[in-house]
């Protein structure tokens, strides 16, 4: 679903006024209960194919 909201608002006042409306809408929207998802997707890569895994290096002895 796409909402668009068109507002008219003087140019001298549209920073402020744009953030007033916004701020409208959020509160109108929590207090009907309505929210809206954000959407995400997580991508976990656990192999290449055709690459070898790379080797932890292994500790060096202490110099005495």
């Amino acid at each position: 679903m796409n909402l668009g909201v068109w507002v008219w608002i003087p140019v001298m006042t549209k920073a402020s006024s744009l953030s007033t409306v916004r701020e409208r809408i959020y509160h109108a929207f929590n207090e009907y209960g309505i929210s809206i998802p954000f959407p995400q997707q997580d991508l976990y890569v656990k192999e290449f194919p055709g690459r070898q895994p790379e080797e932890k290096p292994k500790a060096s002895p202490r110099e005495e």
